[in-house]
This record gives C-alpha cells, sequence and structure tokens, in this order.
C-alpha cells in the first residue's frame, strides 16, 4: 500500500532529524502500510548515552529500538511509539508491554504545526525522566494501572473506600452495588467481611489491598490468584470467599469482584489511596461456579470443589469493567477554585423559580451545594417552556416540585426541598435566616423586596442576602449583595445602585433601563387576560444573566466587609450600541450610618458623603472661629413610609442668608430651590429636598421652640409644602457630637387664629 502525503511528512521530518543528530537517533527501517489506511511503521534506534541514570529509574541499554506508528492522518493525529522489546512490561507509562504513554491528554498537548520535531522531543524528556525515575513524580497524580476492560459494563465508584490498618495486608467484605441504568452500576459503601449486610442491595465481593499491584492488572484468573497470594491473600481464604458470594448470588446475576491496590494519588505527596478495579464473572459463569460448589457440597467434596475451581481459573479470563471516578479522595472537582465552589457543602434558600430561578438552583446543585430550599407560590405554564427549566410533561405542577424532580435526577446529593408559599406572607419570619448560608431572591419582586428590608430591621445576623434581575427586553442584569452587617436591604442597595449609576457617565443607560420614567413603561403580558406582566428575553439570555450575576455575587461576597453591600449591572454585549456605553458597572456601598428616628421610630440610613458634608460644615465652623455659633444647612434624601425609612443622601452647609448665633440657626432661603432642583433632577426623581440640620454647640440634642416654629413654616407657610420633614440635632456639637433624627408631619401641627382685630372705619 501506498502512504499518504501525512505519512511523507512525518517521514521526511525523521530523516531530516535525524541526520542532524550525530548519530543519536538511526532509522533502522521502514514498513510501508500493510492495508488501506494503516500505518507507516518506522524502527529507530536511539542512543542513551547522554540519560543520568539512578538506581530506581529505568535501566536502558545504550541504545534503545523503538518502533513508531505513524498515522494515515499525520499531523492531525497523533503518531505512537512502542519498545520493540517487552523488558520493561509493568513499569509505569508502559502499557501492553510495550507501548510508551507519551501524553496525559493527546487532544491538548499533541501540536500538530510541530510535528515530528515535537514528538520525537517528547520522546527525548519520556526517555530522560524515565531513567531518573520521575515519571511519577511527588508532585503530581500516580499513573494508573492499566486493567484492560473486555467488558461493557461500567460501575461509579462513589464511597470512599475503607481505610486499611498498616499491620493487616488486606481488607475483605462487600461493595455495595445499586443499578444507575442498563449499562452502569454505582458502587454506594462499603460493608467489612463478617458485619451484616444492607437488605435489597446487590453486594459484589471486595478484596482491598495493602500492597500495590502490577502497573497491568493481570487478564486470567489464575494470575490474578497469584498476586493475591503475594501480597498476604492466601487461595484458600479466596477460594471461601467466592464460595460464599457464589452460592448466595441471585439467579441471573453478574458476580462482581471490587479489586483495591494503594496506587492513587491526587495531591502532591499525599498518601497513597485505593486505586478500584472491578472484575466482572458473568451470569453464565456465576451459574457454573455455583452448580460446582452445590454439587460439591460435602465435607468430603471440598478438595475436590477446590480443584474444579482450579481448573476455571487456570483457563478463564478475568473480564474487567470500566470504572468511573466518583470519589472525592481521588478526583478534583472540575469546578475547583472557581467563584461557585463557594457553593459547595452550603444550606441555600433560593426565593422565586421561575427564569433565574430555575436556572439558578441547577447552578445551585451542580456546585455541590448541601442542602437547597425552593420557594414559589406558581405553577408551570406552556408558556414559561420557552425560557424556563420544565419539561411539557411538569404543567400544571407548582414549580417548586417540578424544579424538585428535575434537580433530583442529577443524583448529586444535594438534599432538595419544595415549599409552596406566597412570600407576601413574610421571608425571614417564615425561613429562620440562621438555618442558611446565602439566600438568593430571584423573584424581582418589588413587594417582596420591601418585605426583606423590613424584616432586616429586627434581624441583626442574617446570611449574605443576593438579588437579580434582568431589564425589561433582557439587555442587561443586576445584582446586589448585602452582606450580614451592612444597615440596609434590598431596596436601600437599589436605590442607592439607581443613583450612582445616574452619577457616572457611562452608566446612565442602567438606571434607565431599571427604572424607567412613567411614560417610557411599556407592560408585556404574554398571555392574554391577567397575567403576570414580565420581561422579553430568550432561554439563551436568561441563562447567560443567570450564570454571570451568580459569579459576580459570589466574588463580591468574597470581597466586601460584614457591614458593606453592593451593586453590579452587566450588560449583554449585542445591545451596547456606543462606545459612551459602559458594558458594567459596580457599585460598592459601605459606611452607612444607621439610627433610628426620635419621634416615630422610622430607620434613617445616612450616607457617608451626607456625614462627610455636615462634619466638614461644623469643621470650617470652628476654624472660623465660632464653634459656639450654631450652624447648620439643608437635608437631601427621601422619605418612604410603607418602609418606614428616611433616606439622607446629601447635606448642605448654611444658604448665604442664613443666620448663625450662639442661640438659634435661621436657615435661609437663597439658592435653596435650585440646589433641591438640582438634587431632584440628577437622581432622577429618587432624592431631594426632605429637611434641615443644625447643631446646639454645648446643649442636648432637642428641638427648641424656635426649632418647631421653623418646622411650622416649612409645613405650612411655604410654597408647595411638603407632607412631612426632617430635622437633624447635633447636640453639644462643640464637644462631643450626639445625632438625633425628628420627623414632623405637617397634620402634626394645629393653625389656630388666637384674635381678629377689625378695623375702624
Amino acid at each position: 500500500m501506498t502512504c499518504s502525503d501525512g505519512q511523507r511528512l512525518a517521514f521526511e521530518q525523521l530523516a531530516e532529524i535525524s541526520e542532524a543528530s550525530g548519530g543519536e537517533l538511526d532509522i533502522v527501517s521502514s514498513q510501508p502500510p500493510a492495508d488501506e489506511g494503516g500505518n507507516l511503521t518506522v524502527r529507530l534506534s536511539i542512543g542513551t548515552g547522554h540519560l543520568r541514570r539512578v538506581e530506581n529509574g529505568f535501566r536502558f541499554n545504550a541504545r534503545e529500538p523503538l518502533l513508531v506508528y505513524l498515522p494515515l492522518n499525520f499531523p492531525l493525529e497523533k503518531p505512537l511509539v512502542h519498545f520493540a522489546h517487552s523488558r520493561f512490561a509493568g513499569f509505569p507509562h508502559v502499557q501492553w508491554g510495550k507501548s510508551i504513554c507519551l501524553y496525559q491528554s493527546s487532544d491538548i498537548e499533541w501540536v500538530a504545526s510541530d510535528g515530528m520535531y515535537g514528538f520525537v522531543q517528547r520522546i527525548n524528556e519520556w526517555l530522560r525522566a524515565a531513567a531518573l525515575g520521575e515519571l511519577d513524580p511527588d508532585n503530581a497524580p500516580l499513573h494508573p494501572p492499566i486493567a484492560y476492560t473486555s467488558s461493557d459494563f461500567k460501575i461509579v465508584a462513589s464511597a470512599n473506600a475503607p481505610d486499611i490498618a498498616e499491620s493487616e495486608t488486606s481488607w475483605m467484605g462487600a461493595a455495595h452495588l445499586v443499578q444507575k441504568n442498563q449499562y452502569c452500576l454505582e458502587l454506594k459503601g462499603w460493608t467489612e467481611l463478617g458485619k451484616e449486610l444492607p437488605q435489597d442491595i446487590q453486594c459484589g465481593m471486595a478484596i482491598l489491598l495493602n500492597q500495590p499491584l502490577p502497573m497491568e492488572y493481570p487478564d486470567t484468573v489464575f494470575k490474578l490468584i497469584t498476586e493475591f497470594e503475594k501480597r498476604g491473600v492466601p487461595f484458600p481464604l479466596l477460594y471461601r470467599l467466592i464460595r460464599l458470594y457464589a452460592l448466595f448470588l441471585k439467579e441471573g446475576k453478574d458476580l462482581y469482584v471490587i479489586v483495591g491496590a494503594p496506587m492513587r494519588r491526587i495531591e502532591p505527596g499525599g498518601q497513597l489511596k485505593q486505586h478500584l478495579a472491578a472484575w466482572r464473572i458473568s451470569a453464565e459463569s456465576a451459574a457454573d461456579l455455583r452448580a460446582t460448589f452445590e454439587a460439591l457440597s460435602k465435607p468430603e467434596d471440598a478438595k475436590a470443589s477446590r480443584t474444579k475451581f482450579f481448573e476455571w481459573a487456570a483457563t478463564a479470563k478475568t473480564e474487567w469493567c470500566r470504572i468511573y471516578e466518583n470519589r472525592n479522595e481521588t478526583t478534583v472537582r472540575r469546578d475547583i477554585d472557581t467563584g461557585a465552589s463557594w457553593l459547595q457543602g452550603k444550606r441555600i434558600l433560593l426565593l422565586g423559580c421561575g427564569a433565574l430561578g430555575s436556572f439558578l438552583a441547577e447552578y445551585i446543585v451542580r456546585a455541590g451545594a448541601k442542602k437547597l430550599v425552593l420557594v414559589d407560590n406558581d405553577t408551570v405554564s406552556p408558556g414559561v417552556l420557552v425560557r424556563q427549566l420544565f419539561r411539557d410533561h411538569s404543567i400544571g405542577y407548582t414549580k417548586v416540585s417540578a424544579l424538585k424532580l428535575r434537580l433530583e435526577e442529577l443524583a448529586l446529593g444535594t438534599e432538595i426541598v419544595d415549599e409552596f408559599r406566597h412570600l407576601r406572607r413574610g421571608v425571614l419570619n417564615k425561613f429562620a435566616p440562621e438555618d442558611y448560608d446565602l439566600i438568593l431572591d430571584a423573584t424581582a419582586s418589588r413587594t417582596v423586596s420591601i418585605i426583606l428590608e423590613k424584616e432586616l430591621l429586627t434581624r441583626k445576623i442574617t446570611p449574605p442576602l443576593t438579588s437579580f434581575s434582568i431589564s425589561a427586553k433582557a439587555k442587561n442584569g443586576m445584582v446586589t449583595v448585602r452582606m450580614p452587617k451592612f444597615a440596609g436591604g434590598p431596596i436601600d442597595i437599589g436605590r442607592r445602585a439607581k443613583i450612582a449609576a445616574l452619577q457616572s457617565d457611562g452608566s446612565v443607560h442602567f438606571a434607565k433601563d431599571f427604572w424607567p420614567l412613567a411614560k417610557d413603561i411599556k407592560l408585556f403580558q404574554p398571555e392574554p387576560g391577567c397575567s403576570e406582566p414580565t420581561f422579553i428575553a430568550s432561554a439563551s439570555d436568561v441563562a447567560f444573566y443567570s450564570s454571570a450575576l451568580l459569579n459576580t455575587a459570589l466574588v463580591r461576597m468574597s470581597e466586601l466587609n460584614q457591614n458593606e453591600a453592593s451593586s453590579d449591572f452587566i450588560s449583554m454585549p449585542p445591545h451596547i450600541a456606543t462606545k459612551e456605553c459602559d458594558t458594567s458597572f459596580s457599585f460598592t456601598i459601605g459606611g452607612v450610618k444607621r439610627l433610628k428616628e426620635v419621634r416615630h421610630r422610622y430607620s434613617v440610613l445616612t450616607a457617608p458623603g451626607a456625614i462627610g458634608s455636615i462634619n466638614s460644615e461644623i469643621a470650617r465652623n470652628r476654624r472660623a472661629g465660632s464653634e459656639l455659633n450654631e450652624t447648620g444647612g439643608l437635608l437631601f434624601g427621601s422619605i418612604d413610609d410603607s418602609i418606614e425609612r428616611i433616606w439622607i443622601d446629601a447635606a448642605s452647609g448654611p444658604p448665604p442668608d442664613s443666620l448663625q448665633s450662639p442661640e438659634l440657626f435661621e436657615c435661609g432661603t437663597v439658592g435653596t430651590a435650585e440646589i433641591s432642583k438640582h438634587h431632584k433632577e440628577k437622581t432622577q426623581g429618587s432624592s431631594g429636598f426632605v429637611g434641615v440640620w443644625h447643631t446646639h454647640p454645648v446643649s442636648l440634642p432637642r428641638p427648641s421652640q424656635v426649632d418647631l416654629s421653623a418646622m411650622l413654616n416649612i409645613l405650612h407657610f411655604q410654597e408647595n409644602t411638603p407632607r412631612h420633614v426632617v430635622m437633624l440635632i447635633i447636640g453639644q456639637a462643640a464637644t462631643k457630637p450626639v445625632w438625633k433624627y425628628y420627623l414632623f408631619r405637617r397634620n402634626e401641627f394645629t393653625i389656630r387664629v388666637i384674635s381678629v382685630e377689625e378695623s375702624e372705619e
């Protein structure tokens, strides 16, 4: 047969390497492909005199003969290399007695553009490491022994192997095998020999050794028995165990023997763990063994029974099954050191199981959470299948029950609890926050946010709280994170994030997308009638935002202090229309001061900027030599009676026409209308004039008659009088300032006419 273009290229490259090697690499012979699509075989002779040798390394001859097999579609497919002898059979990284294992992952490590130059370099590196005994260095995983699979059946090894005492040669007992499907069993537990076996579980015989087996596992039963005997498991004991399991095996069942040896390691220099292999004795062979044992069951037949077994073992092949490793003692999770790895072993409360929630739930389970509680009060309808992780079969089910069934099918060990519950009746008073490590709010419900905001006022210690949402047309996503000791809740964080985005030129589009003006709101109702308005997005949109926002939230949790919060906006790349628009915006909130308002017990959250402005004015007043004079200014923010909250976002100093003396501070009016309008416009109506502040340099922060008159004037005798107004008094400002907030309402002041004098004509 003729060679392919690729094979000719490989041979030409080998010839060039040989010519330049100075006799270190010789081409001894070549053999063309024996059939269509076969390999071109090249015999090489490689000098090893340049290799440094150690006692536990490979003992190479001065020249080693190698056979290189060049594939038809070289260089897309890598060549193979074998020793031309079997002297190194059983050594690490030598398979089938001769094959050299050069690559851990050929898909990653084989570079087609390097061709035979890279391949020969790899051979040289392998020979150097073999001579030094470094093919399995202490700082790397061990190469697994080879048990050549001849069975189509698979076993998932999920249960960590039992420990073996140093004084013991082996551990014997039963491996608990559970049917996963028609092609696969799962090893889920162990029972030591002599202890009661579990009921209704198929058990395989298990022999775990305290010494390694050869790198290539035996291919016949006789050879395997011989290796067991060398490691302290005598033939009579092995015979009795197989006899016991064969006699008690159910009719038509295969007999499995789980073989283990300390030949695995996942940590550099770590303790050796059991490498597991599964020897399958087919149901037919097991039935023949059982028939033999039953026929020769009398004491006088013992010798004949062992002889029959030995005759079977001398010719029977060991049928090795493929093992899928799933033990945490021998495997490394594929999501190790990712943001999602934080979720492993955690208890999670998920509020909302719709678009974002259904995706988040699956990510949480796949990340290895210990427990996931699903909370929702909706059912699966046909339309939601477009972008929520439910099936047609789930229509009519509650979302929590349908999602629970889906997640349990993953069989990843997370405890799933479904709670069909309306969250308007409360969240933290229904689900004890101390029972969870993280709360995720995927409801996108302002009502739920308000409830959480109010409940957090009485919950001093809660787990981190994250809130997720997608804008109306899925142009942007937002996630907020509240750490346990942050003063506010989701409403507070969202409000501050809106203001921050509006004040950042490149991020204004985020604020306008999530907090549109009333005239720009267009409700989308996918089903006719009174269906809940929702956003427009595809399943891929929701998958993008749910994963991106979850990862972002987990990163923020690792960065924030316990008294901080954050808000992150993320754009779907195709929706970025201009270079002036940022694709993301992050906002961290810290240093918020929380006080109780005196008269109505509202919670007052004062932003660091407002605190700084007030303290700066007090310091300026002191530097001016008038620290005994009262000073003050305006307060800007908002008041929300539904959650009994006052926000103070900013503060100003005294207007230029203000009157200041040790007895009083009378706030002026020059420029106040303009500055109030400016605050309202730049925050899109979220923040405006809410009150005034002033100091009592040497007295307590209690309203005087003058202060009450000022409140009366603002609430009743100004144009466009407000419904309520805040007064902040900073008492003892000259020595040790004490802040006190007072909320006054218009209806708390009664205007009475004392007397009316009639004019004389």
